[in-house]
């Protein structure tokens, strides 16, 4: 009974917060700074890409590549000035990945978009993953070391009762 209680409870910290990811834009556009091999040499998104984009979500950028070590870079335009600044990102099996870590920095992509620069690479798909909250915070799994003893129905019971009796988690037989 103690280990399904723990295992419920478990589930429900892990369940703390559903993910809910939205395709923003597909297609095919060839990455590279040699201007031989791909036309053009970035990518920017269109305007409204990332439109509603918050603190906490998770911009993914699907690519495929042939070349054994492609180069990505991810930038945005940062504040007033022209400079774009490089996003700090994750590379996994073939997916650019980046949390946006502030407000201001969720604003200026969302009204700006993103540029991708690099070296072989084929975006395919770009998606946004909004968290959204489940109302459950922080469950805690109860430790009881207590000495109580319940029966296999999970009934509090007395030293008096006589059968399978389970403490700490731990059945015995009661004579």
């Amino acid at each position: 009974m103690k280990k399904l209680f723990t295992l419920i409870m478990a589930l429900m910290a892990v369940a703390g917060v559903q993910a809910e990811e939205k395709t923003v834009w597909e297609g095919s556009e060839q990455i590279s700074w040699n201007t031989e091999v791909a036309p053009g040499s970035q990518f920017e998104t269109p305007a409204g890409t990332f439109t509603g984009l918050a603190t906490g979500n998770t911009i993914r950028i699907y690519t495929t590549t042939t070349y054994e070590e492609p180069q990505y870079v991810v930038t945005y335009k940062k504040g007033d000035s022209w400079e774009w600044t490089d996003l700090q990102t994750t590379f996994a099996d073939g997916v650019i990945s980046y949390t946006v870590a502030d407000e201001t920095t969720a604003t200026e992509i969302a009204e700006r978009g993103l540029i991708f620069r690099g070296q072989a690479y084929t975006l395919v798909k770009i998606t946004v993953t909004k968290s959204v909250p489940t109302g459950i915070q922080n469950a805690k799994s109860l430790n009881h070391n207590d000495a109580s003893l319940y029966n296999t129905r999970g009934q509090r019971i007395t030293t008096a009762y006589k059968g399978l009796v389970i403490k700490n988690g731990k059945k015995y037989l009661n004579k």
